[in-house]
């Protein structure tokens, strides 16, 4: 039996958003890479409009202070507490954005291994917000 008032099963034409980020997230990442870190703890994406944020030497600054959060505590390397972070900087052809509706970048979805949304985040998120909400979820 179909949902919505007899229309066609769901199964057929859609994929929750959890396996639309699950899928896009392995397409993105790669098999090289996702052989080698079989288990993912958390997903990470990151999407931002390049055009805004190529000529903001501070937005350059603030992604690569994330990336250095993540690797002081060996969360790309680790074998078990793997964070797999995706970035994406041509939004304007994201389908996953465009079906959330979501207008404004920088924005970061933390997800758990299941591709379930954690938190989003707009903007960048500061090393002390890191330590306070991230920190716990993979330590």
């Amino acid at each position: 039996m179909g949902c919505c008032g007899g229309g066609p099963p769901i199964d057929g034409i859609y994929v929750p958003l959890n396996k639309r980020l699950i899928n896009y997230g392995r397409e993105q990442y790669g098999e090289q890479l996702l052989e080698k870190f079989k288990k993912t703890h958390i997903w990470l994406f990151t999407f931002y409009d390049d055009k805004n944020i190529r000529g903001c030497q501070e937005c350059g600054s603030k992604l690569s202070e994330m990336g250095s959060w993540f690797a002081k505590y060996g969360l790309f390397d680790n074998l078990i507490k793997n964070v797999k972070w995706v970035i994406d900087d041509n939004v304007s052809n994201n389908m996953i954005l465009k079906d959330m509706n979501v207008t404004k970048t920088p924005v970061h979805f933390f997800c758990d291994e299941q591709g379930k949304i954690i938190d989003i985040v707009y903007g960048f998120p500061t090393p002390d917000w890191l330590e306070k909400h991230i920190l716990p979820l993979v330590t």
